[in-house]
């Protein structure tokens, strides 16, 4: 039997930053005074990017219906350091029109008072909301209402793929930290969150290379499909993310611990992908082709799965489990079929929050070839 050659090859993606302005209608803001009883009105800034050589384009949603939520201090005369909330504490925040208005209750106004020093108001926000601290994965904890100083989440990787969140932070757009002090004035009224990415997104791909003298998706009478996969590395999957970031644009984590591990199981691998134990069951799929495919099947709503990864530098070593069957009509059951494995160790690896990094699995029957792709994670608002 020929040989089979293996290549796990990394492909890092940009995250570029452009901006899609839907705002929300502040219809509710028309007043110039100060003095009149101005209400609080939120609007999201979403990050969305166009694709360079994209392989996969993938997306990740800001869910209008599940919201986000928002913590807020007045702080005309303290630091927010020495104060807990006091104006908002984790008010869910959500739309029914995918993004064109937010709401929320109860309705906060803005302080009426003529100085400017008092009107001031520091803004911290989160997606995706969650309304309880009882969370095993995800989101786990959130500081509570009496505690001073910023907010913080507390936030565990889920080990399962199905369940991994898209955790967003919110800056401001004009210099990437939160929106502090802010009065009405200097806003109309509106609070505009520019949400981010804070976590870094592996994404697996799997692409066969076969022989160039044929013009046929497998190779040579063999099918090969995948039984599992296993990533682990020594990538955080715990931490606190700080919601004050010091450094623009950039997640604050803090007090990082554990290791993170993917097992990716066989039903969780794309059904065309999809080893079935048996030449019988094996024959309705087409394995793997010399087209790149995404190594992870979708949920049973629908939604993509991924990876994620608290970013840092570390080892991350991916494992494989794999079968090839090749069809002979001389042997009793009609066909041979051998397992097979590989293990990659990709050392003082960077992951950094808001990147897509993809991880192209490239089985050939006769060499190795290298390939590299560009893709972007993009942010749109669902309902």
């Amino acid at each position: 039997m020929k040989k089979i050659a293996l290549l796990i090859m990394i492909a890092i993606v940009s995250l570029s930053s452009c901006t899609n302005e839907e705002l929300t209608d502040s219809a509710l803001n028309k007043t110039e005074s100060q003095n009149e009883y101005k209400p609080v009105v939120f609007g999201t800034y979403i990050e969305n990017t166009a694709s360079s050589r994209a392989v996969n384009n993938s997306t990740t949603s800001l869910s209008a219906k599940d919201g986000f939520g928002v913590f807020a201090f007045n702080t005309y005369e303290s630091d927010i350091k020495t104060i807990s909330p006091n104006f908002m504490y984790n008010q869910k925040v959500a739309s029914t029109n995918k993004g064109d208005s937010w709401n929320y209750s109860p309705v906060k106004y803005w302080p009426t008072s003529s100085s400017s020093t008092e009107n001031k108001n520091s803004f911290f926000a989160y997606a995706p909301y969650i309304d309880s601290n009882v969370n095993t994965e995800g989101i786990i904890d959130i500081t509570s209402n009496s505690t001073l100083g910023a907010p913080k989440l507390s936030f565990k990787n889920s080990t399962n793929v199905e369940n991994t969140i898209d955790l967003l932070w919110a800056v401001s757009k004009e210099n990437g930290k939160a929106l502090k002090d802010i009065t009405s004035l200097n806003t109309n009224g509106e609070v505009n969150f520019n949400f981010r990415h804070a976590l870094a997104k592996l994404s697996l791909n799997v692409k066969g290379v076969f022989n160039s003298n044929s013009n046929e998706n497998i190779a040579d009478g063999n099918k090969i499909t995948i039984e599992s996969i296993n990533i682990s590395g020594s990538f955080p999957s715990n931490g606190t993310l700080n919601l004050d970031n010091e450094i623009a644009y950039t997640p604050q984590w803090e007090n990082t611990s554990g290791e993170t591990v993917f097992n990716i199981s066989n039903q969780q691998i794309a059904e065309s992908l999809r080893d079935g134990g048996s030449s019988k069951s094996n024959d309705s799929i087409s394995g793997v082709t010399n087209i790149a495919t995404n190594l992870l099947a979708n949920t049973s709503d629908g939604k993509e799965c991924y990876l994620t990864f608290i970013p840092t530098t570390g080892n991350l070593t991916i494992s494989l489990t794999y079968w090839v069957t090749t069809k002979d009509s001389k042997l009793a059951e009609g066909y041979f079929k051998i397992k097979n494995s590989a293990k990659k160790t990709i050392s003082n690896m960077t992951l950094v929050a808001g990147k897509n990094y993809s991880i192209n699995v490239i089985i050939g029957m006769s060499g190795v070839q290298f390939d590299s792709n560009v893709d972007n994670w993009e942010t749109v608002i669902t309902e």
